[in-house]
């Protein structure tokens, strides 16, 4: 059966693969294994790059005083990375401002994202005076990642809750696909403030094999559209 295979045919033909020398067949087989070898372990390096574009990946450095928790992520696990970053020391302060309200919300059928988000947050260890909630002006609340770093900037310039000393250094908490373009948002809208931004990643471990989970996924594509969308507007 095997000499009727293509492999024999093409080997025939050639005069590269015979009954009498079967030797012959070895630089072929290597070949095909080599082959193999070198697309399975490359095409997964390739495929890792468009995502590690899209995060800021390097770990904090630490010494802030505000970890900026921004809101859109339904799964909250930018709450929880933002609590483990506490309970590292990064900051004592936690501040989350209030997105707009929901149809859950405005009926009245549960409370708003970001009050959800304090109170997992309290739930993992945080202190609740640690963890502050606020608006905007005249009750303003984010539509967007740009209005958000607005009013974070607002806020940490008019004093704040509790706060003697003028903040020089914030970290802002994202889901690691958005970092990059997070900390582009708040570098352009506190420029001038003499406040350093930078990124902690939640979900860090999915840069690795982003294509392997729906959420990591879509949030990959749909990021670099909104980027295009953001350095177009912006």
């Amino acid at each position: 059966m095997f000499r009727h295979s293509f492999l024999w045919r093409v080997g025939s033909r050639t005069g590269r693969w015979s009954r009498r020398n079967p030797c012959l067949s070895a630089p072929l087989i290597l070949a095909i294994v080599f082959g193999v070898a070198l697309v399975t372990g490359v095409l997964p390096l390739l495929a890792r790059i468009p995502a590690q574009v899209l995060c800021v990946c390097e770990e904090p450095s630490g010494g802030y005083d505000a970890i900026i928790v921004m809101m859109g992520d339904h799964r909250a696990r930018r709450v929880e990375a933002a609590a483990k970053y506490y309970q590292l020391g990064h900051s004592r302060k936690i501040h989350i401002v209030q997105p707009e309200a929901g149809l859950y919300e405005q009926y009245g059928m549960m409370p708003g994202e970001a009050v959800l988000a304090k109170n997992l947050i309290r739930r993992l260890g945080v202190p609740e005076a640690d963890v502050l909630v606020f608006q905007g002006k005249d009750g303003l609340r984010a539509t967007s990642s740009f209005e958000e770093a607005q009013i974070h900037l607002d806020h940490l310039l008019a004093g704040g809750e509790n706060q003697t000393v003028a903040p020089r250094r914030v970290l802002i908490v994202t889901e690691w696909f958005h970092t990059s373009r997070a900390r582009w948002i708040f570098r352009r809208v506190f420029a001038g403030s003499g406040i350093t931004v930078d990124a902690g990643a939640s979900g860090r471990e999915w840069v690795e094999r982003w294509w392997k989970d729906e959420w990591a996924f879509l949030g990959l594509f749909d990021e670099y559209l909104k980027w295009i969308y953001y350095l177009m507007k912006y």
